[in-house]
């Protein structure tokens, strides 16, 4: 993985967090810094862990499915990517408490874990991408809650789609790759 690909991913991991931050935006009457700080961290901290969960689970059976690795990085790609666009589910709630906010940081940022499991089969270590993971989910769902009380009841974004086609679109990628192979 190069560094454009770990952005790449990275920020279509972050479009959940981004969505979910952009809602929580809309539901708030007054943004307070302590929303901002506790979305930021909350999401970038569990978008951070989870690859790096993923790939520790994964090495013991990664050098059992070396051979398939683009093949599986596919479908893993595709499948969330695919989520993006089947998932029709809205949080929206004005709730910023340790509960709700721990829930909604590890449901988007379960991705994250098969990104973690795919990565464990192409790269040696995952530290550096899950910190670039982190630090884009943390920008980009402090843009969402921003963003998300300033368009409040204006717009709405399809975030979750468009980290669904970029997702789609790295594991046509991966496949591309593997049909080479042979």
């Amino acid at each position: 993985m190069n560094n454009f690909e770990i952005i790449l991913i990275a920020v279509s991991l972050a479009s959940d967090a981004f969505a979910v931050a952009l809602s929580k935006g809309f539901s708030v009457n007054r943004l307070k810094i302590s929303y901002i700080s506790k979305v930021g961290i909350f999401f970038g901290v569990f978008q951070g862990l989870m690859p790096i969960l993923g790939f520790i689970l994964s090495l013991n059976i990664g050098k059992y499915l070396i051979r398939y690795n683009y093949l599986i990085g596919f479908l893993v790609l595709f499948i969330i990517g695919l989520s993006g666009f089947l998932d029709k589910k809205e949080e929206e709630n004005d709730k910023f408490d340790i509960l709700t906010m721990l829930v909604l940081a590890i449901s988007t940022s379960l991705d994250a874990f098969s990104i973690g499991v795919t990565a464990s089969l192409m790269i040696d270590s995952i530290y550096y991408p899950a910190a670039i993971i982190a630090l884009i989910t943390f920008v980009l769902s402090i843009i969402g809650i921003i963003l998300g009380h300033i368009l409040k009841d204006k717009i709405k974004i399809p975030a979750k789609k468009i980290g669904g086609i970029i997702l789609m679109l790295l594991g046509i990628k991966m496949l591309i790759k593997y049909i080479h192979l042979f």
